[in-house]
C-alpha cells in the first residue's frame, strides 16, 4: 500500500487528518516487532537501520516513480515512531513472558 497509486486506494481514506500518518506508525511497528521477535539478539540500531532504510526507499519511490503519490518527511518520522514503539512492544512482551 505504501506504493499504491492514490486511485487504487478506498475513497474513505483518509479517515481524519494525518490518518496516513497513524498508518506509517502502524506499519512500522508491526514491522519492528516482528523483527523484533525474530532477531531477538540483534540491537535496536540495526533493527532501526534496516528498517528507516526501508522507509526512506519507500518514500523515495513514491516521490521518484510518478504514480501519483509524493514522498513526505514527516511520514518517516511517523516511521522511526513506529520501529521504536514496536521494538519497545516486543521487548515488554519477552520481558514479561520470561517473569513467568
Amino acid at each position: 500500500m505504501l506504493l499504491s497509486p492514490p486511485k487504487g486506494l478506498p475513497q474513505e481514506l483518509p479517515l481524519f487528518e494525518g490518518a496516513d500518518k497513524v498508518f506509517h506508525v502502524v506499519i512500522f511497528a508491526v514491522l519492528s516487532f516482528l523483527y523484533k521477535a525474530t532477531f531477538s539478539r540483534q540491537a535496536f540500531g540495526r533493527c532501526f537501520l534496516i528498517l528507516i532504510l526501508y522507509g526512506i526507499a519507500t518514500e523515495l519511490a513514491q516521490e521518484y516513480m510518478h504514480l501519483g503519490r509524493s514522498g513526505d518527511p514527516l511520514d518517516l518520522l511517523a516511521d522511526a515512531i513506529g520501529i521504536v514503539l514496536g521494538y519497545r512492544a516486543m521487548r515488554l512482551l519477552a520481558h514479561k513472558l520470561m517473569q513467568r
